[in-house]
This record gives structure tokens, sequence and C-alpha cells, in this order.
């Protein structure tokens, strides 16, 4: 089933707005959850940073493999590095959940689009991007 999205998510360029220096500075729920909020945004940058890499990684050997490899070895090789990338992806949605869970004003996390969509994955998935861009950038952050 195709999601329909309205012009105006359809048109969004950039997620600027939920920057890692803006997810740190929320406000927390509970004072007790400070540490668990501060290590989840610290494995938040570490899962970003693997998944930009995994991707170009990825996108450089689809390239290499398929005059290197077999039909099925390559497919194999695809696959493989599909599934992988796949984890990493979820891995990063999971922990915006769980920040969004622990901090006060969560109507961010709707910025992406509705979450659970099609629609809102692709938006991590370039958001993801940026933040390791940024990140790469700016090693001090």
């Amino acid at each position: 089933m195709k999601e329909k999205f309205s012009e105006e998510d359809q048109k969004r360029e950039s997620f600027s707005g939920v920057s890692i220096n803006f997810l740190g500075a929320l406000e927390i729920k509970n004072k007790k959850n400070k540490k668990i909020f501060q290590e989840t945004i610290e494995k938040l940058k570490k899962t970003v940073l693997a998944y930009a890499q995994l991707v170009e990684n990825m996108e450089n050997a689809v390239g290499v493999n398929r005059f290197e490899l077999s039909d099925d070895e390559y497919r194999g090789s695809v696959k493989n590095m599909d599934d992988i990338r796949v984890v990493h992806h979820e891995t990063i949605i999971n922990l915006l959940n769980l920040i969004s869970r622990l901090s006060k004003n969560n109507k961010w996390r709707g910025l992406w689009g509705t979450v659970g969509t099609e629609f809102e994955r692709k938006n991590l998935t370039e958001w993801a991007i940026e933040i390791a861009d940024y990140l790469e950038k700016n090693k001090n952050v």
C-alpha cells in the first residue's frame, strides 16, 4: 500500500531543526533518567556515524562486487550488507524513540513524518546522514 504524503511533507529538504545539540539539550522527565539519556545520545552519535559509513561502504562495494562476483554471490553479498544496514537503521529509530520517551517535550519526534511509516523511515535516513556529516566536521560535539 502506497502512503500519501502532503505537499508540505514532500517538499521538506532538511531536518536541521532536530540536531544532535537540540536532542542533547532536551529536558528530561525524570532526573534519575539523566544518565540513561546522556548514554543514549552518545550511542546515537556512534550509531549514526557507523550507519553513514556503512551506507558509503555499501555503495562502493555494490559497484565493485558487481564485476568481481558471480550473480549468486553478488546477490548474497548485497543481501548481507543490506541486512546489516537495516539493523543500524532500526537501532537509530529505537534510540530516537527512547530519547523521545525520556524527554519532557517529544513533539519533535513527528518532524520526520508519521512515526512508523515508510516516509518517516526515509526521512530518518536522510537525517542520519546529515547528522553524521555534521559530527565528522565537528568532532568535538
